[in-house]
This record gives C-alpha cells, sequence and structure tokens, in this order.
C-alpha cells in the first residue's frame, strides 16, 4: 500500500496506481485468510502473539523496498518483541506450589 502511495504523481484514480492498491489488497485479504484457517487448529493464546512477527518482517521490508533507516533502537525493539512472543509461545514449565 505504501509503495502504491509513494509512486503515484498521476492521482488516485491512475491505472497504475489502481493496480498496485488493487495488488495490495488482494495480498492483505489472503492474509486474513490465512489467518481465520490458522485459527482453526492453532491456539489463539499462541496465534495472536505470532502476529507480532510482522514487525520483523516490516523493519527488514521497509529497508528493502523502501531505504529506511534500520537504527539501533529499531533493532533492540525488534529483538525484546521477539523474545516476548518466545516465552508467550513457549511457556516455562508451570510450577507446582503446595
Amino acid at each position: 500500500m505504501k509503495n502504491a502511495m509513494i509512486y503515484t504523481n498521476e492521482g488516485v484514480w491512475a491505472w497504475d496506481f489502481l493496480q498496485k492498491l488493487s495488488l495490495a489488497i488482494t495480498v492483505y485479504c489472503l492474509g486474513i485468510v490465512n489467518w481465520i484457517l490458522a485459527l482453526r487448529s492453532v491456539k489463539l493464546s499462541i496465534a495472536y502473539p505470532l502476529t507480532s512477527l510482522n514487525y520483523v518482517g516490516i523493519l527488514f521490508g521497509s529497508y528493502y523496498f523502501f531505504n529506511e533507516l534500520i537504527t539501533l533502537t529499531r533493532i533492540l525493539g525488534v529483538i525484546t518483541i521477539f523474545l516476548g512472543v518466545l516465552l508467550v509461545v513457549n511457556p516455562i514449565k508451570k510450577l507446582n506450589f503446595r
């Protein structure tokens, strides 16, 4: 969607813009369908935190496609999110206190 908005000079009704926007919306809709299918077999308490891994992909995608700067703060933030997701997905064994 960002690509469609950045590289259009003719306005929002230009054919080139509409093609790019249609592709972006199609990919987004496929992601929604994928999410619904994933919920059939994965617990919500595990599946939902995994959506936070989008931040990792977006960080590298923004660098590769849009030449955005990756700072140390962003890297540390993404690592923190990634470690948090690991803690949620692989919880430490429950301790039984009696």
